[in-house]
């Protein structure tokens, strides 16, 4: 094998590893907006609105958690942006919390708390497969 070759392979290799990637990403976030969708339908928000980013997260907040969570989410993700580990801790343990406050509004069962916080896809949507009901934010822990 020359050179030449060898680099042809590596080039060939390393596209279509990026492609894989790039379906693989593009049918996750598909799966997300779908399950998000239907959760959204389910807890009676407009459901166009988990199609914007950080506002749809804030909805979402509000409903299963309630209070000031989801201005304290806001103020997280503006730390993330200039100071990334510190953001990154407080982000990690909110998101634990809110896995927890959706497992209490949709009355699932606590172990849905590690599929949510390890795998959101994955609970979201057995959530909405199984057709858990939207109980309400009254069990939320840490209310603020």
């Amino acid at each position: 094998m020359t050179d030449i070759e060898g680099i042809d392979f590596l080039v060939k290799f390393m596209l279509s590893y990026a492609l894989v990637t790039i379906v693989f990403a593009i049918v996750f976030v598909g799966l997300t907006l779908v399950a998000m969708w239907c959760l959204f339908k389910r807890m009676d928000i407009a459901p166009w609105k988990c199609l914007i980013p950080i506002y749809g997260m804030y909805v979402f907040i509000q409903r299963v958690w309630g209070g000031y969570a989801p201005i304290a989410y806001v103020v997280i993700v503006a730390v993330s942006l200039f100071l990334a580990p510190i953001g990154t801790a407080l982000m990690m343990v909110f998101n634990v919390i809110l896995a927890v406050n959706t497992t209490k509004a949709f009355a699932t069962p606590m172990w849905y708390v590690i599929l949510l916080v390890f795998v959101p896809v994955l609970g979201y949507g057995l959530i909405v497969l199984k057709h858990y009901e939207y109980i309400g934010s009254d069990y939320a822990i840490c209310k603020f």
